[in-house]
């Protein structure tokens, strides 16, 4: 069973059980980019903007691949977007300047971190957090230690999508033969939550503990 099905197998089994999460699905988050960047051309109307995220999200035309080509003449996608901007009370020239700035993010995401948001903000939490063990390095707390707590803040604090690399995930890894990057690889292809991912392999650690 490869990491995608097993991930996907344990969120379903577990759905019930886990938490709430500032965003479950990394979808969600990209979607509120989107909305950040919408609702600069229509602040005076910031949930007419919000139902034309939602209503682009439901279509799937929020997907980065498919935004990244908005510009490409003849693109059918463009037609569609234009009208649901159009109904929720966008400009023509606020329109066209939206999709040229779509275009442009959703280009960058798929050149330099596959279309996955998350990857973007995975990267630059590493990068926080081994600045933070590196700055708050002493004898109080081991190096892994740091690097839990750090972990743990930014996931509560930011719900940045860094892995606590807590044990369960660890041997996760080593029993299906994996990196951690793989693991990280697998959930963002589902676009789940990395701290989702945390807390299921916790879970299901604590209620197989002889695996």
């Amino acid at each position: 069973m490869d990491l995608k099905t097993q991930l996907q197998a344990l969120f379903e089994k577990y759905e019930s059980d886990i938490g709430a999460y500032a965003w479950m699905y990394e979808t969600d988050r990209w979607a509120e980019l989107i909305f950040c960047l919408l609702n600069q051309y229509n602040q005076r109307n910031t949930d007419s903007t919000r139902m034309a995220v939602s209503t682009l999200q439901y279509l799937g035309l929020l997907e980065s691949e498919k935004l990244a080509v908005l510009e490409i003449p003849c693109n059918e996608d463009v037609v569609i977007v234009t009208y649901v901007l159009r109904k929720h009370g966008f400009s023509e020239e606020d329109i066209q300047r939206a999709v040229k700035l779509l275009a442009q993010v959703a280009k960058m995401i798929q050149k330099d971190y596959e279309g996955k948001i998350q990857r973007y903000l995975r990267h630059h939490g590493q990068v926080i957090r081994d600045e933070l063990v590196n700055a708050f390095s002493g004898e109080s707390l081991t190096t892994e230690q740091l690097r839990y707590a750090i972990s743990h803040w930014l996931q509560n604090v930011l719900s940045l999508p860094v892995s606590l690399e807590h044990q369960a995930v660890i041997e996760f890894c080593n029993r299906n033969g994996v990196t951690l990057e793989d693991l990280m690889w697998a959930s963002d292809e589902l676009n789940l939550n990395t701290a989702l991912v945390d807390d299921l392999l916790e879970l299901d650690q604590s209620n197989n503990p002889r695996r």
